[in-house]
């Protein structure tokens, strides 16, 4: 299932919490201001949130690569949600594919 999103990018100093007011459905995004973190909902509809620091250089652990677009960012490697549900797939150009093992 590919889910589309909403961005919620503000020029006003925000904080994660206040960011997700603005995000609700499942695969929301946003980019946060100083572009290190990728803050979303799970594309499955779960409702979990998760919180994905990024990196638009060189990769470091524990950072997914970001391509810089804030507006259908795409990430590199692939993103598992390990609190919640287990979906597992790709953000890329701003969609959400599930891999075929999403929820295992």
């Amino acid at each position: 299932m590919t889910q589309n999103h909403r961005t919620a990018v503000t020029g006003t100093r925000r904080t994660h919490e206040q960011m997700f007011e603005d995000i609700a459905l499942a695969g929301d995004y946003c980019v946060n201001e100083s572009g290190d973190h990728i803050l979303c909902h799970c594309p499955c509809g779960c409702g979990s949130m998760m919180n994905l620091p990024i990196a638009t250089g060189e990769k470091t652990p524990r950072n997914w690569q970001w391509d810089g677009n804030r507006e259908q960012p795409t990430l590199h490697p692939s993103i598992r949600d390990l609190s919640g549900c287990k979906w597992h797939g790709h953000l890329q150009g701003g969609v959400w594919t599930p891999t075929g093992d999403s929820g295992a």
